[in-house]
């Protein structure tokens, strides 16, 4: 299976299971899928489309990247890494916010924890932040 057909259907499922009682425009899905797909494939230019023009991230160290810090990394292709994303909740906010959390468990232990927040901007649906939390290995 396609790596974009894959990432379409798993996430087809966990929007309809996390936001059955919230309703999540369409157009946000598509951008997410989209952008999900170029950090996938290597594609910068997509990703790019669907990151916002002052977005920030901040890492597990505590790193901050502005939009083209973390553009630059997003050329090189991470294909499926097989982490499921778990425990995954999306929020509609007023019709221009969406806030995303979830958690990626490593089979060695511990994980990370994601907090994305997507707005539009010029009538696209773009990342404005994330937040990735080290979840420490409990051994």
């Amino acid at each position: 299976m396609r790596l974009s057909a894959w990432l379409s259907a798993a996430f087809v499922l966990v929007v309809s299971t996390s936001a059955s009682a919230q309703q999540i425009d369409p157009e946000f899905t598509k951008a997410r899928e989209a952008r999900i797909e170029a950090l996938g494939t290597g594609d910068q230019a997509a990703f790019e489309r669907y990151t916002a023009d002052a977005f920030i991230a901040t890492g597990p160290t505590g790193r901050v990247e502005d939009k083209a810090q973390r553009v630059a990394r997003a050329n090189k292709p991470v294909g499926q890494n097989g982490a499921a994303r778990e425990d995954e909740t999306i929020t509609p906010y007023d019709d221009d916010t969406v806030v995303l959390t979830w958690r990626q468990s490593n089979p060695r232990g511990g994980g990370m924890r994601f907090l994305e927040i997507w707005v539009t901007e010029r009538g696209t649906w773009k990342v404005a932040a994330v937040q990735l939390t080290l979840i420490p290995d409990p051994k």
